[in-house]
C-alpha cells in the first residue's frame, strides 16, 4: 500500500511540474504591435503590457480591443494569438483631416471624431478651421464632434482630399464667416475663395473645372474668387 501511495505521489508531482512548465510555456511573453504613423506605438504597448505573464488562452481579446479603441487616435484593432507565447496587434489609426482653432486646439478625423492635438502641427500639413464654436463641450475627445458645422465641413474636406487632392493640399484655412458663409484661404498668395453656404460640393466641382481651363495658370493667380454667384 505504501509503495502504491508513493508511486501515486511521484506521478502527481511529475504531472504538477509538467502542468507548471506548460503554463509557463504558454504564458504571454511578447506583444508585437504594428507600426504607427501618428504616435509612437510604445504608448499603446503601455496600455496592454500588464497582460504579459498571463496565460495566452485566458486573455480576453474583446477586452483588449476595448482598451485600445478608447485611445482617441485609434479607429480599430485586429488582434491574434500566436501560440505558444505571442500576441500580435494591428492598430488602425484615425486619419486627421483638419485642425480646429479653439483653445486647446483639437484635430478632427475624416469621420468627424475628435482627437487631442498632441502632435506638432508642423508634422501634419492640415487645414485650420477657424471662427467655429469654441465651446469645448462640442469636442469630446475620442467621440464624434457635436458641432453640425464642423461635422459638415469635415465631410467636405474628406471629399476634397479624395476627389480634388491638389486643392486640399493647398488649403491653409477654412473659415466660417457672417451667416455661416464658408471661405477657403489657400496657402499660396494667399487666395481667398468664398463658397457661401449652399451647394458647397457643386461649387467645388465648378472650381475644379475652372482651374483646368486656367492651365497653365492656377487659382493662385487670383486674389479673390466668389463662388456665391452663378
Amino acid at each position: 500500500i505504501f509503495s502504491t501511495f508513493l508511486f501515486t505521489m511521484i506521478i502527481f508531482l511529475k504531472l504538477s511540474l509538467w502542468w507548471s512548465d506548460l503554463n509557463n510555456y504558454t504564458s504571454l511573453k511578447k506583444i508585437i504591435l504594428s507600426e504607427t504613423n501618428l504616435i509612437n506605438n510604445s504608448e499603446f504597448h503601455e496600455l496592454v503590457e500588464d497582460y504579459i505573464g498571463h496565460a495566452l488562452n485566458e486573455i480576453d481579446i474583446n477586452k483588449l480591443n476595448t482598451i485600445l479603441e478608447k485611445h482617441p487616435y485609434i479607429k480599430g484593432t485586429r488582434i491574434s494569438k500566436r501560440f505558444p507565447s505571442t500576441l500580435k496587434i494591428e492598430l488602425i489609426e484615425r486619419d486627421p483631416i483638419a485642425l480646429i482653432n479653439i483653445n486647446p486646439m483639437v484635430l478632427i478625423d475624416t469621420e468627424g471624431y475628435v482627437m487631442p492635438n498632441i502632435l506638432s502641427t508642423k508634422t501634419l500639413n492640415l487645414p485650420i478651421m477657424t471662427n467655429f464654436n469654441s465651446d469645448l463641450n462640442l469636442y469630446p475627445l475620442g467621440e464624434r464632434v457635436l458641432s453640425d458645422n464642423v461635422e459638415e465641413i469635415s465631410i467636405w474636406l474628406k471629399k476634397i482630399k479624395i476627389k480634388y487632392p491638389s486643392l486640399y493640399k493647398n488649403i491653409s484655412e477654412m473659415k466660417i464667416t457672417t451667416h455661416d458663409n464658408i471661405t477657403i484661404i489657400l496657402s499660396e498668395y494667399p487666395t481667398k475663395i468664398n463658397l457661401g453656404r449652399e451647394n458647397i460640393w457643386t461649387k467645388i466641382k465648378i472650381l475644379k473645372k475652372f482651374e483646368k481651363k486656367l492651365f497653365p495658370k492656377t487659382l493662385t493667380n487670383f486674389s479673390y474668387l466668389d463662388m456665391r454667384y452663378e
